[in-house]
């Protein structure tokens, strides 16, 4: 299994703005990038739709795109046959990559200022009984002040 064509982890420094990770809003390069991605044989494409817990620097509360770049993402990923998963631990993110059609949701913490917050409507919406919808979920034992 291949990975993305950049190192450096989870939430590259400069992410978790909403404008877009990769610092870049150009559509051209995320499609250049998923080009790349699919020319080196990835089975499966990742992105971050939140920040991690344990990355410096990084703000899980925030997406790390916006909607439509998040949408393009999976259209991207889709055009070539490949899943796409979203490590997402917001809740916004994880509403962000349903929304979207990932294939995959890392996490799906739903955090929000109050703690864990998934909500009936949110879970009604994932088409976890007529696709093959990923969630891997993780429960979050720690104080929410020290994710941002």
């Amino acid at each position: 299994m291949s990975s993305w064509p950049w190192s450096g982890g989870d939430c590259e420094p400069g992410t978790g703005d909403g404008s877009g990770a990769l610092n870049t809003d150009a559509v051209a390069a995320l499609s250049h990038l998923a080009r790349v991605i699919n020319r080196r044989g990835v089975d499966v494409v990742k992105v971050m739709a939140s920040g991690g817990i344990t990355t410096p620097g990084a703000d899980v509360m925030r997406t790390q795109f916006s909607a439509d770049k998040m949408h393009l993402l999976v259209e991207l990923a889709h055009d070539p046959g490949l899943p796409i998963t979203a490590h997402a631990h917001s809740l916004a993110a994880v509403e962000q990559a349903v929304d979207a059609g990932a294939d995959g949701i890392e996490h799906c913490s739903c955090l929000t200022e109050k703690g864990s917050v998934p909500s009936e409507e949110l879970v009604a919406r994932m088409p976890i009984e007529t696709s093959l919808l990923a969630v891997c979920s993780t429960p979050i034992q720690m104080d929410l002040s020290q994710a941002r």
